[in-house]
């Protein structure tokens, strides 16, 4: 799994000769929030939460697949 675009095309690279699936997770970058310090927290949270829920998905599926 990658979640930034270069990351994505440096695991591609790196797996090409292998049968394997390479997942991209595009994510907003945190750091680039403008505005309060509650308002730059809340853009990690959200990113936080985004990837919490992808995950849970991701494995529920992948578990729900070998029973």
């Amino acid at each position: 799994m990658t979640l930034a675009p270069d990351a994505h095309h440096t695991a591609l690279d790196l797996t090409r000769t292998n049968d394997m699936e390479v997942e991209y997770w595009p994510t907003p970058d945190p750091t680039l929030a403008q505005g309060s310090r509650e308002q730059r927290l809340d853009a990690y949270r959200q990113v936080r939460d985004m990837l919490l829920q992808r995950i849970r998905q991701r494995f529920t599926r992948s578990a729900m697949g070998n029973e």
